[in-house]
């Protein structure tokens, strides 16, 4: 009986060491044609990588052969660029019909120049006229005031509408009111006085009309008497408002 047992675990013994044999060359065999058909795949990928270079890198060398070709036919096409200018190329001359043209032009700017030649004459001329038209008023009538006051008498405002009326025909011309006084009283005083009157004419002419900036007011008191200040004629004479145009604006 106990030969028996031990036959049956040597047998048993004998197939499991047979078994782990043959799993192992199993194993190996597999491990073999793993690598053989690893190696076979890549050889194949590299292959084909370089027949797909070859495929592309061929289509660009044609490519840059016809560029090569298309810059070397250009170039030979393209001629010398000449650094003098031709003798036969025409000089641009003034011809008959440009001279008339420029002959036009001179004519019209002479004419222009006459008419606003004229034009200033003219101006001048009324100016003049102007001026002489106040003189003539204020050498026949006077602008009265309060005795020591600057107050208009309503008897003067006649004489004043008609300054004002002479003022519309000169519209360009700078009108000065001076205002002048005798010799009585302080020096100071007649300055401040002859100025306000010349002020209330101002502010007469402007109310009647006349633009502002056309008017300038200045007082010079007992200074530039025109009459002795010894009598009461004389005075009367000195006590005065006088009106000037100076030049012409915008002209």
């Amino acid at each position: 009986m106990r030969i028996f047992v031990l036959l049956m675990i040597w047998l048993i013994a004998i197939v499991l060491l047979s078994y782990t044999c043959f799993i192992t060359k199993f194993n190996d065999v597999n491990e073999t044609n793993k690598k053989k058909s690893i190696e076979t795949i890549i050889e194949q990928d590299i292959n084909n990588t370089d027949n797909s270079t070859i495929n592309i890198i061929e289509p660009v060398k044609e490519i840059e052969e016809n560029l090569t070709q298309e810059i070397k036919e250009e170039e030979a096409n393209i001629t010398e660029i000449p650094t003098s200018i031709p003798e036969d190329i025409p000089i641009l001359e003034t011809n008959e019909s440009n001279k008339t043209i420029i002959k036009e032009v001179e004519e019209d700017n002479s004419s222009l120049e006459e008419n606003i030649t004229i034009k200033e004459e003219i101006t001048i001329d009324k100016i003049l006229l102007c001026q002489d038209m106040f003189n003539s008023i204020l050498s026949k009538e006077k602008i009265y005031f309060d005795k020591n006051r600057f107050n208009i008498k309503n008897s003067s405002k006649s004489t004043l509408d008609k300054l004002i009326e002479v003022s519309k025909e000169c519209p360009n011309g700078k009108i000065v009111i001076a205002g002048y006084t005798d010799s009585r009283g302080s020096a100071k005083t007649n300055r401040r006085i002859s100025l306000k009157r010349a002020n209330a004419v101002k502010d007469y002419f402007i109310k009647g009309g006349v633009s502002s900036e056309r008017l300038v007011s200045v007082g010079y008191g007992e200074i530039k008497p025109i009459a002795t200040n010894s009598t009461a004629k004389g005075r009367e004479q000195n006590r005065r408002i006088e009106i000037h145009i100076e030049g012409v604006n915008g002209e």
